[in-house]
């Protein structure tokens, strides 16, 4: 079979975004050879012009988003593999996160006696494969912010991999929050992979608006959303309730915290990893 291989060149942070795009045209996964370049593979048919079409609108937008200052650009070259649905697994493998995490993709088996909670991910599916620097900060932020029963909420919650973890991690009640409905079904999928499906709650919704008394409430997302979702974060959180912002380049995070500054939170800590940033903040009682 022959495959387009659909390579975009863009800043560090629009590649998840990008990424989303390209799952979007129907892209069985994604790749990423680096920090500013994301890849992946569509089959060669009459649906791949359309494909390219909506995809070169979309990342159209982007300037206008921040999230680049030109147009990001797309190369496609042409590969024969017919074995590509498989060969692209061949880039993941399990990450050690934290100090109690380890992410893997459904096709790996844990190492005998590993003593780390396992959190399986399917890596091509949407957002949140455990590579990731913003994914990662924030898993090692919900290690110390969870406490067993809490009510936590995971806010975009793509692949559902925050959700998941913070079930491992011993929470009471979990949510898994996104309004994109295919993450939901990717989210459902990791779920049941995890034997977590009716034990997370699967919710259509986008602010924190929709949730109250929430223990933690965590969004791995962009910094321009979570500013301007941060003047509803205080009542979705219960009294010493604990927010996690993630998805922030750096040199974003001063504008971050002053708007969640200015809507009566408390950051306490700032938490870097290569070039992102995350961000925990407190509500007071």
């Amino acid at each position: 079979m022959r495959w387009a291989r659909i390579s975009i060149q863009l800043p560090s942070a629009a590649v998840e975004p990008a990424a989303a795009l390209l799952l979007e045209i129907g892209c069985s996964g994604t790749e990423q050879p680096s920090d500013l370049n994301v890849v992946g593979y569509l089959p060669v048919d009459d649906r791949l012009e359309p494909a390219l079409g909506r995809l070169n609108e979309a990342l159209a937008t982007f300037p206008a988003l921040g999230l680049a200052q030109v147009r990001p650009q797309v190369a496609v070259t042409f590969v024969e593999d017919d074995n590509w649905e498989e060969a692209w697994k061949k880039h993941f493998g399990p990450v050690r996160v934290g100090r109690r995490l380890l992410v893997i993709p459904p096709w790996e088996t844990p190492a005998p006696g590993e003593k780390r909670l396992i959190v399986r991910v399917n890596p091509g599916m949407a957002f949140g494969t455990g590579t990731h620097p913003s994914t990662q900060l924030c898993l090692a932020a919900l290690e110390d912010a969870v406490r067993p029963g809490d009510c936590v909420v995971d806010l975009g919650t793509g692949s559902g991999i925050l959700a998941i973890a913070a079930a491992k991690l011993g929470s009471g009640t979990v949510v898994a929050a996104d309004i994109d409905r295919l993450a939901l079904r990717v989210a459902r999928q990791n779920l049941e992979d995890n034997g977590l499906l009716g034990k997370v709650l699967l919710v259509e919704a986008d602010s924190p608006a929709a949730f109250t008394r929430v223990d933690v409430l965590v969004a791995n997302i962009l910094a321009h959303v979570i500013r301007a979702m941060a003047p509803s974060i205080p009542a979705a959180l219960a009294p010493r309730g604990t927010f996690i912002g993630a998805g922030i380049a750096e040199g974003q995070e001063p504008e971050v915290i002053q708007s969640l500054t200015d809507a009566g939170l408390r950051v306490h800590r700032v938490m870097h990893q290569e070039a992102w940033v995350a961000l925990v903040a407190f509500r007071d009682a």
